[in-house]
């Protein structure tokens, strides 16, 4: 069963090492300006990361196309399709 999105922006964070404000900080590297208790908030379900944001966490926190498939999907951007059915 799928995790909901706070939990896999916290999962994920935490497996690349970094620290909310690490996070930000990176975010901002990249020009997406979002302060540390932003990000705390889209790990406490408290608004959703805009597209360019989830971009941003997929280059910082280096994911594989697994765990960035997995965070688009939770995020609501990917659509998981069933294969065809047979008539």
């Amino acid at each position: 069963m799928a995790q909901p999105l706070p939990d896999i922006l916290r999962r994920l964070r935490l497996e690349s090492g970094q620290t909310l404000a690490e996070t930000s900080s990176k975010l901002a590297e990249h020009g997406i300006i979002k302060s540390r208790a932003t990000v705390h908030n889209w790990e406490a379900g408290r608004g959703l990361p805009p597209r360019e944001a989830l971009d941003g966490l997929a280059t910082v926190w280096a994911l594989d196309i697994a765990d960035a498939t997995e965070l688009y999907m939770a995020a609501g951007y990917i659509v998981q399709l069933a294969p065809p059915v047979s008539v």
